[in-house]
């Protein structure tokens, strides 16, 4: 005969056998988490953004991070500025980002840098996206970044955040050692110091010189209007409303890239100048192209670069961001 306790309660041993289980799932979850997940400059640029005001806030792609040197435009427009650009950030990462961090201060400005590779190729779940989504504050912006992208993607992206870094293991060690020794509860900057390059207060990433041997043309991507995809173009309009309707000014600017590119691809990149600027100006949206402008003192020649995608080096920025900051005075 069953004993009368198993008689009376005959699931509590199953459910504390699937509550262990679950436990234990959450458990390693967080610690999947606390292993993978690194501290990134990303951390840093949103505290920046959300601990004090700024005159002009810099959205846009990896162009934009290493090309925009905040201290240069600061000197010469007398404003404060900060540069949240990113390598692998979509524009309706951009859209959420600023959406979040007008919610804490509104700027006077946004510029937003463009590179059109971004435009004709489809988003995808990465780690450049899911830190942007990780380290933004929880906020109504957050909450409908979650609703209107998160909850389409990839289950495992949601629930196990680790898993999109999974193939980073080899980063473990260090990012245990930047949260055991308070590197990034103190927001260091000097983690992220490398031979290639160094991050500086305000946003911004000085690229070190790479040799030419170095640099070519794999993963280029060419302008192709007709593969301009819906979404980016929807986001495009919905960041314009967000700054007219807080009375922000907006301005779109794209980078210079490479004396060689631009002669390559010369019909494509006109075609492309021709494409954003009617777009900007049907949205009577303040457009600049310096592809087609003068920089004066800019190497324009690959020595210039640290790829021919376009990325400037330290140096060739800071000439760059000169002539930008003029511009936006």
């Amino acid at each position: 005969m069953r004993n009368s306790n198993e008689q009376k309660h005959p699931y509590v041993r199953r459910a504390l056998i699937i509550a262990l289980f679950m436990a234990c799932i959450v458990l390693g979850n967080v610690i999947l988490n606390y292993a993978f997940i690194p501290y990134s400059y990303v951390k840093v640029d949103y505290n920046t953004a959300y601990n004090d005001s700024h005159d002009i806030v810099f959205i846009g792609t990896s162009h934009g991070k290493c090309g925009i040197q905040t201290d240069v435009i600061d000197e010469i427009t007398g404003s404060k500025s900060v540069n949240m650009c990113l390598g692998g950030e979509y524009l309706s990462d951009s859209y959420y980002m600023l959406k979040s961090i007008i919610e804490q201060h509104k700027p006077k400005k946004v510029v937003y840098e463009l590179d059109y590779g971004y435009w004709v190729t489809n988003e995808y779940t990465g780690t450049d996206s899911t830190l942007i989504y990780r380290n933004m504050r929880f906020s109504p912006a957050k909450l409908e970044c979650f609703m209107d992208k998160e909850v389409n993607k990839d289950f495992r992206a949601i629930c196990f955040p680790w898993y999109v870094f999974r193939k980073e293991y080899k980063m473990i060690p260090k990012n245990i050692e930047n949260k055991w020794n308070g590197i990034e509860k103190a927001c260091d900057i000097s983690a992220f110091a490398s031979e290639a390059q160094y991050y500086k207060v305000g946003g911004s990433i000085y690229r070190n010189p790479v040799a030419d041997s170095a640099k070519n043309w794999t993963n280029f991507i060419v302008w192709n209007r007709d593969k301009v995809v819906k979404d980016t173009k929807k986001y495009f309009g919905k960041l314009v409303k967000l700054c007219k309707d807080n009375n922000i000014e907006l301005s779109v600017v794209i980078t210079p890239v490479p004396n060689d590119t631009i002669e390559k691809y010369s019909t494509e990149y006109k075609d492309c100048d021709e494409y954003f600027r009617k777009l900007s100006e049907s949205y009577n949206v303040d457009y600049i192209n310096y592809n087609y402008e003068e920089v004066e003192g800019l190497d324009r020649s690959i020595k210039g670069y640290c790829d021919y995608e376009g990325h400037l080096t330290g140096e060739n920025a800071m000439i760059f961001s000169k002539v930008l900051g003029e511009y936006l005075r």
